[in-house]
This record gives structure tokens, sequence and C-alpha cells, in this order.
């Protein structure tokens, strides 16, 4: 998996109703912790 680019270079992915964390991750080629991380999540629980 290739990692998160910084924030200044990366693109913002239209992300649709229902769509899970794993799935975005494996759309764009990289691993959920590092779209965790990107996007300074703490939790995988859905509010």
């Amino acid at each position: 998996m290739k990692r998160a680019l910084p924030p200044d270079k990366a693109t913002e992915p239209v992300v649709k109703e229902g769509e899970t964390l794993n799935g975005i991750a494996n759309r764009a080629k990289v691993s959920r912790y590092a779209i965790i991380k990107a996007n300074g999540l703490t939790s995988l629980a859905r509010a």
C-alpha cells in the first residue's frame, strides 16, 4: 500500500453516503490507517 500524500499534495475524493473507509482506501490504493491519520480521525465508530 502507498502512504497518504501530505495535505498540500492530497486530492479530495468524492465520498458517497454509505461508503466505507475500507472502500475509500481500496479505491485510493492507500491503507485505511493512512486515511485515519491524514484526517485526524480517532475512532471508526459511527456517529
